[in-house]
């Protein structure tokens, strides 16, 4: 990410497509991602849904875990 961000002088984002969880995704947030791409469905029982989806639930605590994240991340403040 950083590579991309200095090459083209440009902000980067990610497109996750972890299979379970979303720490890869967090830490491309902690990395500078300022673009973050999920897959979503409303039900990952359904046979022909991706897995790499996240569902209602999945996605409200990404969004509050990047929130977070963006909170405590602040350069020369401690907490």
């Amino acid at each position: 990410m950083e590579t991309l961000r200095k090459t083209f002088n440009l902000p980067v984002g990610y497109s996750g497509h972890e299979k379970s969880g979303w720490a890869v995704t967090l830490a491309a947030v902690t990395l500078g991602a300022v673009v973050i791409e999920r897959h979503f469905t409303l039900d990952r029982t359904l046979p022909a849904g991706p897995r790499a989806s996240l569902d209602v639930l999945a996605f409200t605590r990404l969004i509050a875990n990047i929130h977070d994240m963006e909170t405590a991340w602040v350069p020369g403040k401690k907490h």
